[in-house]
C-alpha cells in the first residue's frame, strides 16, 4: 500500500465519521 493511498482512505474515513457526528447531533 502506498502513502497516498493510505491517505485517501483516512481522509474518506473521516469525512464519513463527520458525517455520522453531525447526523447524531452534538453529544459532548
Amino acid at each position: 500500500m502506498s502513502a497516498d493511498a493510505d491517505e485517501t482512505y483516512l481522509q474518506r474515513l473521516a469525512d464519513i465519521v463527520n458525517e455520522r457526528v453531525q447526523a447524531l447531533g452534538p453529544k459532548a
